[in-house]
């Protein structure tokens, strides 16, 4: 499903450093397939039918907007002060956009343009303000819970830092990726407080904010736990290789 319409656009957060994989070069610099991992999320958004891009950049920016080029806009963010922060950070880019905002990681490369489009969709619909993409593993670790209410609503992503039993026994998980109703997300996000303990502003906030304003939040379930896989470190860049040698191969 293309989304190949003026009223949406995309986000890529791109100014991190990764140095979980032990090396000073730009997160979204790093090698996949033999191309910069940012790259494979560009193909996606591109193929999705989105026309408007905003690439949040900070950490070696030149070198970074050197490899992607023109064909997007720029956002610079100074310092990393969390998601939220960095989606601020594209507000000017963005500042007459009446639409919906697709977000996502230039280190979540294998999201296919079909579920950019059917995400797009799926915030179209009548009292959504978002919609996104969750999965469930058997063993969900350090992702983000998802919680719902007793009607199966989304109420909010639960990070599990700060989750309780309870929650951390939830197997379905926030795989960051979003899609807003703009201006009004930019709205929600100037209200995200820090993180008590990282200091950060994290976009996940902006769930139960929505929902505790009545908003519905739509969710649409990835049964390949592959396609929102993230790269942070060394172990999950040759997990990543991998995927992309069985996709080459057919598989």
């Amino acid at each position: 499903m293309s989304c190949e319409r003026d009223d949406v656009a995309a986000v890529i957060f791109a100014a991190g450093l990764g140095t979980r994989m032990g090396s000073d070069q730009p997160k979204a610099l790093l090698p996949l397939g033999g191309r910069p991992i940012v790259k494979h999320v560009l193909d996606s958004v591109v193929s999705a039918g989105i026309r408007k891009i905003v690439v949040v950049v900070g950490h070696q920016r030149a070198q970074v907007q050197r490899c992607i080029g023109n064909g997007v806009a720029y956002a610079e963010q100074e310092c990393q002060k969390g998601t939220a922060h960095a989606l601020m950070c594209a507000r000017e880019a963005l500042r007459d956009f009446r639409g919906r905002l697709i977000t996502l990681y230039c280190d979540v490369p294998f999201v296919p343009p079909d579920l950019l489009g059917r995400l797009a969709a799926e915030c179209a619909g009548p009292g959504v303000a978002a919609s996104m993409v969750t999965v469930e593993l058997e063993d969900p670790g350090a992702y983000g819970r998802i919680v719902r209410d007793r009607q199966g609503k989304v109420t909010a992503i639960r990070e599990a830092a700060g989750a309780a039993a309870e929650q951390l026994a939830i197997k379905e998980i926030n795989a960051g990726i979003y899609c807003f109703r703009a201006p009004l997300i930019f709205e929600v996000a100037a209200e995200i407080a820090p993180d008590p303990v990282k200091g950060e502003l994290y976009l996940t906030d902006a769930i139960a904010i929505l929902a505790g304003r009545g908003h519905e939040i739509a969710v649409i379930r990835a049964r390949d736990p592959s396609v929102v896989m993230g790269v942070n470190t060394r172990a999950e860049l040759e997990a990543a290789e991998l995927v992309v040698q069985g996709m080459r191969r057919g598989e």
